[in-house]
């Protein structure tokens, strides 16, 4: 390498010497006034910068910053300041030289200029320049390691590999001095005379190696300060998400508003909040989505679910955050084929030592300079913070809604428990009641008989005695169903064919089918074990199911019976294609005195579910205008009938 390593210090001897000598300290003096004179870091780079070019300063032609990224082992171009072309320079210097600018006046301008600074074309172009900290051949990352000066003169036949490396801002000749704080290399400073082709001397190598010390603790100071600033930003923006996310104890609200901050606090195009839910009937645990925000919510969720859900298994399975920098070379995401995301981020959440879900965000937004999407230790960092927050508001939000569940099933009971109570005195009032009325009502219809069997049959009075007779019947067999209901009559049970029970009910009603021109569709399974059954009261459901389905079965219509073997026990399949239940009187059907009929007591089906019930097996209906009405009573099957 044709590069030579310079230790310059100024000449010894004379008064001319000394002279030069306060020169140039008074100089470094006014520049490090200026330097410490802020603690932005935009404004820092642009000052240190403008003195290295400034006529009155240092005299370069152009200057450039370049900085370590400890986090990526890289040396990055930060900043550029200098003319592009040679018109350009010519330009700017008879400008500076008309208008009479001192060297406040350049500075004050750089500082106020500093952030379009960083958009000119030449820092652009410096900061294309990114070189990996293990490249040992690298000028640049000498410098930085070495802590030592180089000087690459113009006309010195420079390597190939020195010129390529700073290719993009075409510096043929230059200087690089380190930056260096308490006597740690932050970055180097390259100044150059491309356009007026000046020769670098050691007096400005001298004061440039100087400047570029003293600028070292102003570099350090300001990362410091950003730090800072960044955290207490980071601390008052945790202040308010945390009151933001113990805000509601909805556990749906509070997903989607955690999936939302997760993804605004950390300018991610979007994020993924994922649950660990334990499947029924396994120990296994199960991913899923809980809620999503950003753009295209459809596609994260969708597309994208995958990815996320194989980031958020990876993080919850090692319990520690997962960081990818670049997805398609990491060999756990790269066979996704996924290429709308180059960066994720997932945290587990964890809550009293559990953990109870995850958080992905998807690619930052770009950011000025660098435009990068990927993530980095700070947000890593920030995005576990929030995690813990997440998880406790998450948790409790689930307390709140289990209690809230709680308090349901227990108004629920209570309220079940005191009309239990009040149907249970209802009973009561009404058994007693019944069996008041029924003596007198028996004696009525006894004298009604009497009466009518002494009457010629056209006689006026024998008609309205038939209505006196009928009247009478209807209310016993009313006062006999409340009865039915209200006395809970214990199940004489017996080993009996189901079979033989509905062809014993049908043969009750081939009457009442005839007088209605109807049919009746049998179809028996065959080789349908016994079951313990009370003979009677099973057939009083099929009477009534039938019945029921004769009234609703038009003139020439067909009912359909069937019995079938099913995994819960023996059902019986009653059809009929009338008019279909309305729905409200559907989830009404086995309430006492529900009914729709004008006729009707209500207490049929009640007392049907009742007696089912008492078997220890279930009725269900559906109902609708193309199928018409179905029952299925299913009976459980005895062990030993099996």
């Amino acid at each position: 390498m044709s590069s030579r390593k310079r230790r310059v210090v100024p000449a010894g001897g004379g008064v001319d010497a000394a002279a030069g000598h306060m020169a140039e300290a008074s100089l470094l003096f006014r520049v490090m006034s200026f330097i410490h004179s802020t603690i932005e870091m935009d404004q820092i780079s642009a000052v240190i910068l403008s003195c290295v070019t400034a006529g009155h300063a240092l005299g370069f032609n152009r200057a450039f910053l370049f900085l370590l990224d400890e986090e990526l082992k890289v040396v990055r171009g930060m900043m550029g300041i200098g003319p592009s072309s040679g018109e350009e320079a010519k330009k700017i210097w008879e400008n500076m030289h008309s208008e009479g600018f001192s060297l406040e006046d350049i500075i004050g301008i750089a500082r106020a200029d500093a952030g379009a600074c960083i958009q000119t074309e030449l820092s652009k172009r410096v900061r294309s320049i990114v070189v990996p900290l293990v490249n040992s051949d690298s000028l640049l990352v000498r410098t930085i390691l070495e802590k030592e000066v180089f000087c690459v003169p113009a006309n010195g036949s420079p390597d190939d590999a020195v010129l390529a490396e700073f290719a993009p801002i075409r510096s043929e000749g230059f200087a690089l001095a380190p930056v260096v704080a308490k006597g740690k290399g932050l970055g180097a400073i390259l100044a150059d005379n491309r356009y007026t082709g000046g020769t670098i001397n050691d007096e400005q190598v001298y004061l440039l190696a100087a400047l570029a010390s003293q600028a070292g603790m102003a570099v350090e100071n300001a990362r410091m300060f950003s730090d800072a600033k960044r955290k207490l930003a980071e601390l008052k923006t945790l202040h308010e998400v945390s009151k933001s996310i113990l805000s509601t104890t909805d556990l749906g609200q509070e997903l989607s508003l955690i999936a939302r901050i997760s993804a605004q606090v950390l300018d991610a195009n979007g994020s993924v909040l994922h649950l660990i839910e334990e499947k029924e009937g396994a120990g296994e645990n199960a991913i899923r989505v809980g809620a999503a925000f950003g753009v295209g919510e459809s596609v994260l969720v969708g597309r994208m679910s995958g990815l996320a859900t194989r980031a958020a298994g990876e993080a919850i399975r090692l319990r520690k955050p997962l960081l990818v920098k670049d997805l398609a070379s990491d060999g756990r995401f790269s066979d996704m084929g996924i290429e709308e995301i180059s960066s994720l981020l997932c945290v587990p959440l964890v809550a009293l030592n559990e953990v109870i879900g995850g958080i992905t965000v998807f690619d930052k937004r770009p950011v000025p300079p660098f435009n990068s999407k990927a993530f980095d230790k700070d947000d890593l960092r920030f995005l576990s913070v929030l995690g813990d927050q997440a998880a406790i508001a998450i948790q409790n939000a689930r307390l709140f809604q289990a209690v809230r569940e709680s308090e349901g099933r227990l108004r629920e009971a209570e309220a079940l428990a005191a009309r239990v109570e009040r149907l249970a005195l209802l009973g009561e009032i009404t058994s007693n009641v019944a069996h008041e009325i029924r003596n007198p009502l028996t004696a009525i219809g006894g004298v009604a008989r009497l009466v009518k069997r002494n009457l010629d049959p056209d006689d006026e009075r024998a008609k309205w005695l038939e209505v006196i007779l009928r009247e009478t019947d209807r209310l016993e067999r009313l006062l006999h169903e409340q009865l039915s209901l209200a006395q809970h009559t214990r199940i004489r049970c017996t080993s009996s064919s189901i079979n033989v029970l509905v062809e014993e009910t049908l043969q009750l009603v081939v009457m009442e089918v005839r007088e209605k021109r109807q049919s009746v569709a049998l179809r028996l399974a065959g080789d349908l074990p016994d079951l313990m059954l009370d003979r009677d009261k099973i057939k009083q459901v099929l009477l009534n199911l039938l019945r029921n389905a004769i009234q609703n079965t038009p003139e020439g219509g067909a009912i359909r019976v069937e019995t079938l073997r099913v995994e819960t026990g023996l059902t019986v399949v009653m059809n009929n294609p009338g008019p279909p239940i309305p729905k409200a009187m559907l989830d009404r059907l086995f309430v006492p005195f529900a009914t729709s009929k004008p006729s009707g007591s209500g207490l049929g089906l009640a007392i049907v579910h009742q007696i089912v019930k008492q078997h220890g097996g279930t009725i269900d209906v559906s109902s609708d205008e193309e199928s018409g009405t179905t029952f299925r009573v299913t009976l459980p099957i005895s062990p030993r009938h099996e």
